[in-house]
């Protein structure tokens, strides 16, 4: 047995020490056994060569295996939500753009167009390189999500995409994850319920409109039947951050809004949308009459009757962009129409805004009411804007 400190035997007391102690005693705190520093150290066992190959040739096998998993799951991915040429690239592309040019007049015929299948992630169906949010949920893989395409803009450079699309949501389709609004969202529901985290009682018709620095989860409740909807997805501006999300019921026979007073202006009656009154709108518009607007960035979806633009016939769900310039477009209204219209400004220089009495500003990472994704009132701001319609 080897020898501890002060020449005692280790882990043996004293003889001396156990001699002066007395008989039925209990020992003090303060005495304790001396041993050297080696033997009070524990021993550790170090993993043999053949433990350390063998753990690395698992750890090696395992990450070959998630990159396999990976790849064939992003081939099945692209394979189930191919939408066509014209909207997909073959390859993962940094910018994808598509009836954007504003010196262009775009229209887009939706009754003619087909429902093509789509995954729930708009820029997955876009094929655009992205840090894809849906990935691991539900709704990643859910079939029978389908879409129809009115314009996109999408870039690596910005911070969102600007996109435009006719979804349709099959029944008992699963909640899509939470994500927030950097540039804004609007949507009108045409069928089906798209209840959300803030508003849990949106059945069609229905239009909501979620300013910047808003967030929310939709789908929160399951719709028993097909849900299909108008998005339009980072079209605001940045004076919508001082604005709050809503839910406007819409009437089912004219699908303008239920009880609320319109205004009337040259033969068209306007329900503002938009805080400001002029960003977003609904419109109705009478019978054989002519309409001269100056070609601001604006953008009208036909929701009911008809009208010509420039000699092209638009007629219920038919959507048209109209250019940046000083000609004029001229609509003639050929059945009483009800129009959604969406004004993209300050992109250009027909109008001027000016903003008085502004006491408080904040960016689209304003604050939130207590997690529900709405964005807090603040005090009303007063603007005086130099327009033409």
């Amino acid at each position: 047995m080897g020898r501890g400190s002060f020449g005692t035997p280790r882990g043996r007391p004293d003889a001396s020490a156990m001699a002066a102690q007395p008989d039925g005693q209990p020992r003090k705190n303060s005495e304790v056994d001396i041993v050297c520093r080696q033997c009070a150290t524990p021993q550790t066992t170090r993993p043999t060569w053949w433990q350390r190959l063998t753990n690395l040739g698992l750890r090696t096998a395992w990450r070959l295996r998630g990159r396999r998993v990976s790849r064939e799951r992003s081939q099945r991915s692209r394979s189930a939500w191919a939408i066509g040429s014209a909207w997909r690239s073959d390859v993962p592309v940094e910018d994808f753009e598509k009836n954007t040019d504003p010196a262009q007049t775009h229209i887009v015929r939706t009754n003619q167009g087909k429902w093509e299948t789509s995954s729930h992630c708009f820029q997955c169906a876009l094929n655009t390189v992205h840090e894809c949010h849906d990935f691991g949920e539900d709704i990643h893989t859910f079939p029978g999500i389908e879409r129809k395409w009115l314009s996109a803009s999408v870039s690596e450079k910005v911070h969102y995409p600007r996109v435009r699309y006719l979804v349709s949501y099959p029944p008992h389709t699963p909640q899509l994850p939470y994500h927030d609004h950097p540039g804004g969202e609007e949507y009108l529901v045409f069928s089906g319920s798209f209840c959300d985290t803030n508003f849990p009682d949106v059945k069609a018709p229905a239009f909501v409109r979620y300013p910047i620095g808003t967030h929310h989860a939709a789908m929160t409740e399951p719709s028993h039947e097909r849900t299909d909807i108008l998005c339009w997805w980072g079209l605001m501006q940045t004076t919508s951050s001082t604005e709050s999300g809503r839910s406007v019921q819409l009437d089912p026979q004219t699908l303008t809004p239920s009880g609320v007073a319109p205004e009337a202006v040259a033969h068209r009656l306007v329900w503002s949308l938009s805080k400001d009154g002029i960003e977003t709108r609904i419109e109705r518009w009478d019978c054989d009459v002519e309409l001269a607007w100056r070609r601001p960035h604006k953008e009208i979806f036909v929701l009911k009757g008809r009208v010509a633009l420039d000699g092209d016939e638009l007629g219920e769900g038919d959507w048209c962009s109209l250019p940046v310039g000083t000609e004029t477009s001229q609509f003639r209204v050929l059945a009483p129409a009800t129009v959604l219209v969406k004004e993209l400004w300050p992109m250009d220089g027909w109008r001027t805004p000016r903003f008085r009495d502004v006491g408080h500003w904040a960016s689209w990472k304003g604050g939130r009411v207590g997690g529900q994704g709405l964005v807090e009132k603040r005090p009303a701001v007063r603007r005086a804007l130099t327009t033409r319609n």
